[in-house]
């Protein structure tokens, strides 16, 4: 059986403003506590890190998934936009109980002037770092099952990921977005649809309970 090719026509990124370079971070840790100098030093060595990003205070997950969305939508073609079906959002840091990202970002998208549709279906994944790819690829196989021309979707990586300090872990947060234009017959890379890998267990290796402001990372 022919499937229609998709996959991936356009992304942009979005990262705040507000910057913390790492050595002035790593600096003060040792100075409170140092014991930690070998593994925060070994961390930095491990990840090549250099700096993170952290949102200005009138920014959410919201605010940075529309920045990206805005700057993709903005730039593409006048079909993109109309035929878009789809408007997904993977993350980890949730802005509501109920109402998905996707329609904040949708309604922020409309009042900035970007002609989004209405006859369009946005939802939310949750699920650790694996919340993107099943937002990627469900868009994807939505748009190739329907096989109607014109249609698109967008999918939007987006997340606020903070630790508790001091710990090794901290350096790994901060916050941006990226938003992907999934299309038919795709202009940047094409998504092998038909081969999968799947696993999923229920362990407590990284975890973020109701009400937390940061993550819990192997049940600490």
């Amino acid at each position: 059986m022919k499937h229609t090719p998709v996959g991936i026509s356009d992304l942009t990124l979005y990262v705040p403003n507000p910057v913390m370079e790492l050595d002035s971070l790593i600096e003060r840790r040792i100075a409170e506590e140092p014991k930690l100098e070998r593994r925060l030093l070994r961390a930095i060595e491990t990840t090549g890190q250099k700096s993170m990003r952290y949102p200005e205070l009138w920014q959410d997950n919201a605010t940075l998934s529309a920045q990206a969305a805005h700057t993709l939508l903005s730039r593409a073609n006048r079909d993109s936009v109309s035929g878009l079906r789809y408007l997904a959002v993977g993350t980890e840091t949730s802005v509501d109980h109920s109402k998905p990202i996707a329609a904040y970002v949708e309604g922020m998208l409309q009042g900035a002037g970007v002609p989004v549709p209405e006859q369009i279906s946005t939802f939310q994944v949750q699920h650790a770092c694996a919340g993107g790819t099943i937002s990627m690829l469900s868009v994807g196989a939505l748009l190739q099952v329907s096989g109607r021309s014109g249609e698109s979707g967008v999918v939007i990586c987006s997340d606020i990921a903070r630790y508790d300090a001091p710990s090794t872990a901290e350096i790994t947060q901060g916050a941006g977005a990226v938003a992907m234009l999934i299309e038919t017959n795709p202009a940047l890379i094409e998504l092998d649809l038909q081969t999968q890998g799947y696993a999923s267990r229920d362990v407590d290796d990284f975890f973020r309970p109701i009400g937390s402001v940061t993550a819990k990372v192997k049940g600490g």
